[in-house]
């Protein structure tokens, strides 16, 4: 469960219900700021993988993550299989690593992985606390143990690791390719409201560009730009309606009414932010099910530049877990159609 739609814990439930082949999407209508500028953008499907029934390589349970290396082929991190099945840029599955348990190789509960700069991949095993690194063959090379929970996980040009989860005060932590602890860097948010501390600061996502990290947190919505050497360069605050802080109903129930699902930086400099909000309603607790049913019809993408400008705001209902874009600029989501997932890549023109 690749973040988290509607919280009461530290996880939460997101669903989707839209397939759309081809389709064009021009400015944004929601009260959301000014853009920069409009675009028109169009998304055209190139290919997908899964199904209802059949196969059961192409079958999904709960994926929660997708990577695309180099050749363009695909990782998917399937969170209730605990496994991740590889695809080659046709959609034709390769082979799966990893299985259920807490030996080598194995994995508990997980929600992101990275690709190194060897095509290794890495990932970060969040129930087991290590960052299991296989072979693109799917081998594993070697395991990392951790003192704290890796919730996401970037790599650099150097294969030097970053994870971003809360950690004595800090949010995000670099380590060398084998494991030492470097640096920790960027302090955690506070708030006059203890409740909801690990929810501002765990709601967010992390990428990396041109060796600069980018976290985007939404209470409230900034997007932090950070050197490797963990030195912020700027921040971009986005003028957005949204609330400053997750809902809390009088008996202290806390709903994260907005939150992201995937963050990406595409060849040419665009930052694709991609989340979900809703409005809690007063009379939420007799609602709690229609709103995680509904949930899909508030997924939104923020695409803006790398220096913070907002280009655009779409609303895209049924848009799910994940998100990369491929060297080619081909951007790849999970969405959760009518009873199944599909990972499906677009190809996107201005």
């Amino acid at each position: 469960m690749k973040r988290l739609g509607l919280v009461f814990c530290a996880l939460g439930v997101l669903l989707s219900r839209m397939s759309i082949p081809s389709f064009s999407l021009g400015s944004s209508t929601a009260s959301f700021g000014a853009a920069t500028k409009s675009l028109r953008l169009e998304f055209k499907e190139v290919m997908a993988i899964g199904k209802p029934d059949g196969d059961d390589h192409y079958i999904f349970y709960k994926p929660v993550d997708v990577e695309v290396n180099k050749g363009g082929e695909i990782y998917v991190l399937d969170g209730q299989r605990f496994s991740i099945l590889k695809y080659d840029r046709e959609g034709r599955y390769l082979l799966s690593m990893g299985r259920q348990g807490q030996g080598p190789g194995e994995m508990g509960l997980c929600l992101d992985m990275a690709l190194d700069n060897q095509g290794n991949v890495l990932l970060f095993n969040l129930e087991n606390s290590r960052i299991s690194k296989y072979s693109p063959g799917g081998r594993l090379l070697e395991e990392i143990k951790l003192d704290f929970t890796p919730f996401y996980g970037l790599v650099d040009s150097k294969d030097d690791i970053y994870i971003y989860s809360r950690r004595k005060g800090k949010l995000i932590h670099k380590f060398s390719p084998g494991g030492e602890p470097l640096i920790s860097f960027m302090d955690e948010l506070t708030t006059s409201v203890p409740r909801v501390v690990s929810h501002i600061n765990q709601s967010g996502r992390a990428a990396i560009w041109n060796d600069q990290i980018y976290l985007s947190l939404p209470y409230p919505y900034i997007v932090y730009l950070f050197d490797t050497e963990g030195r912020q360069i700027k921040t971009f605050p986005l003028k957005t309606d949204y609330p400053k802080l997750p809902f809390v109903g009088v008996d202290n129930t806390v709903i994260v009414n907005l939150s992201f699902t995937g963050l990406a930086v595409s060849p040419d400099g665009f930052l694709f932010n991609k989340g979900a909000y809703f409005e809690v309603p007063k009379d939420w607790p007799s609602k709690i099910n229609e709103i995680i049913a509904s949930y899909s019809s508030y997924s939104f993408l923020d695409i803006m530049t790398t220096d913070g400008r907002l280009v655009e705001h779409l609303k895209l209902p049924g848009w799910s877990y994940g998100g990369i874009i491929d060297g080619e600029g081909n951007y790849t989501v999970i969405k959760e159609e009518e009873g199944y997932f599909r990972v499906v890549k677009y190809r996107i023109s201005v």
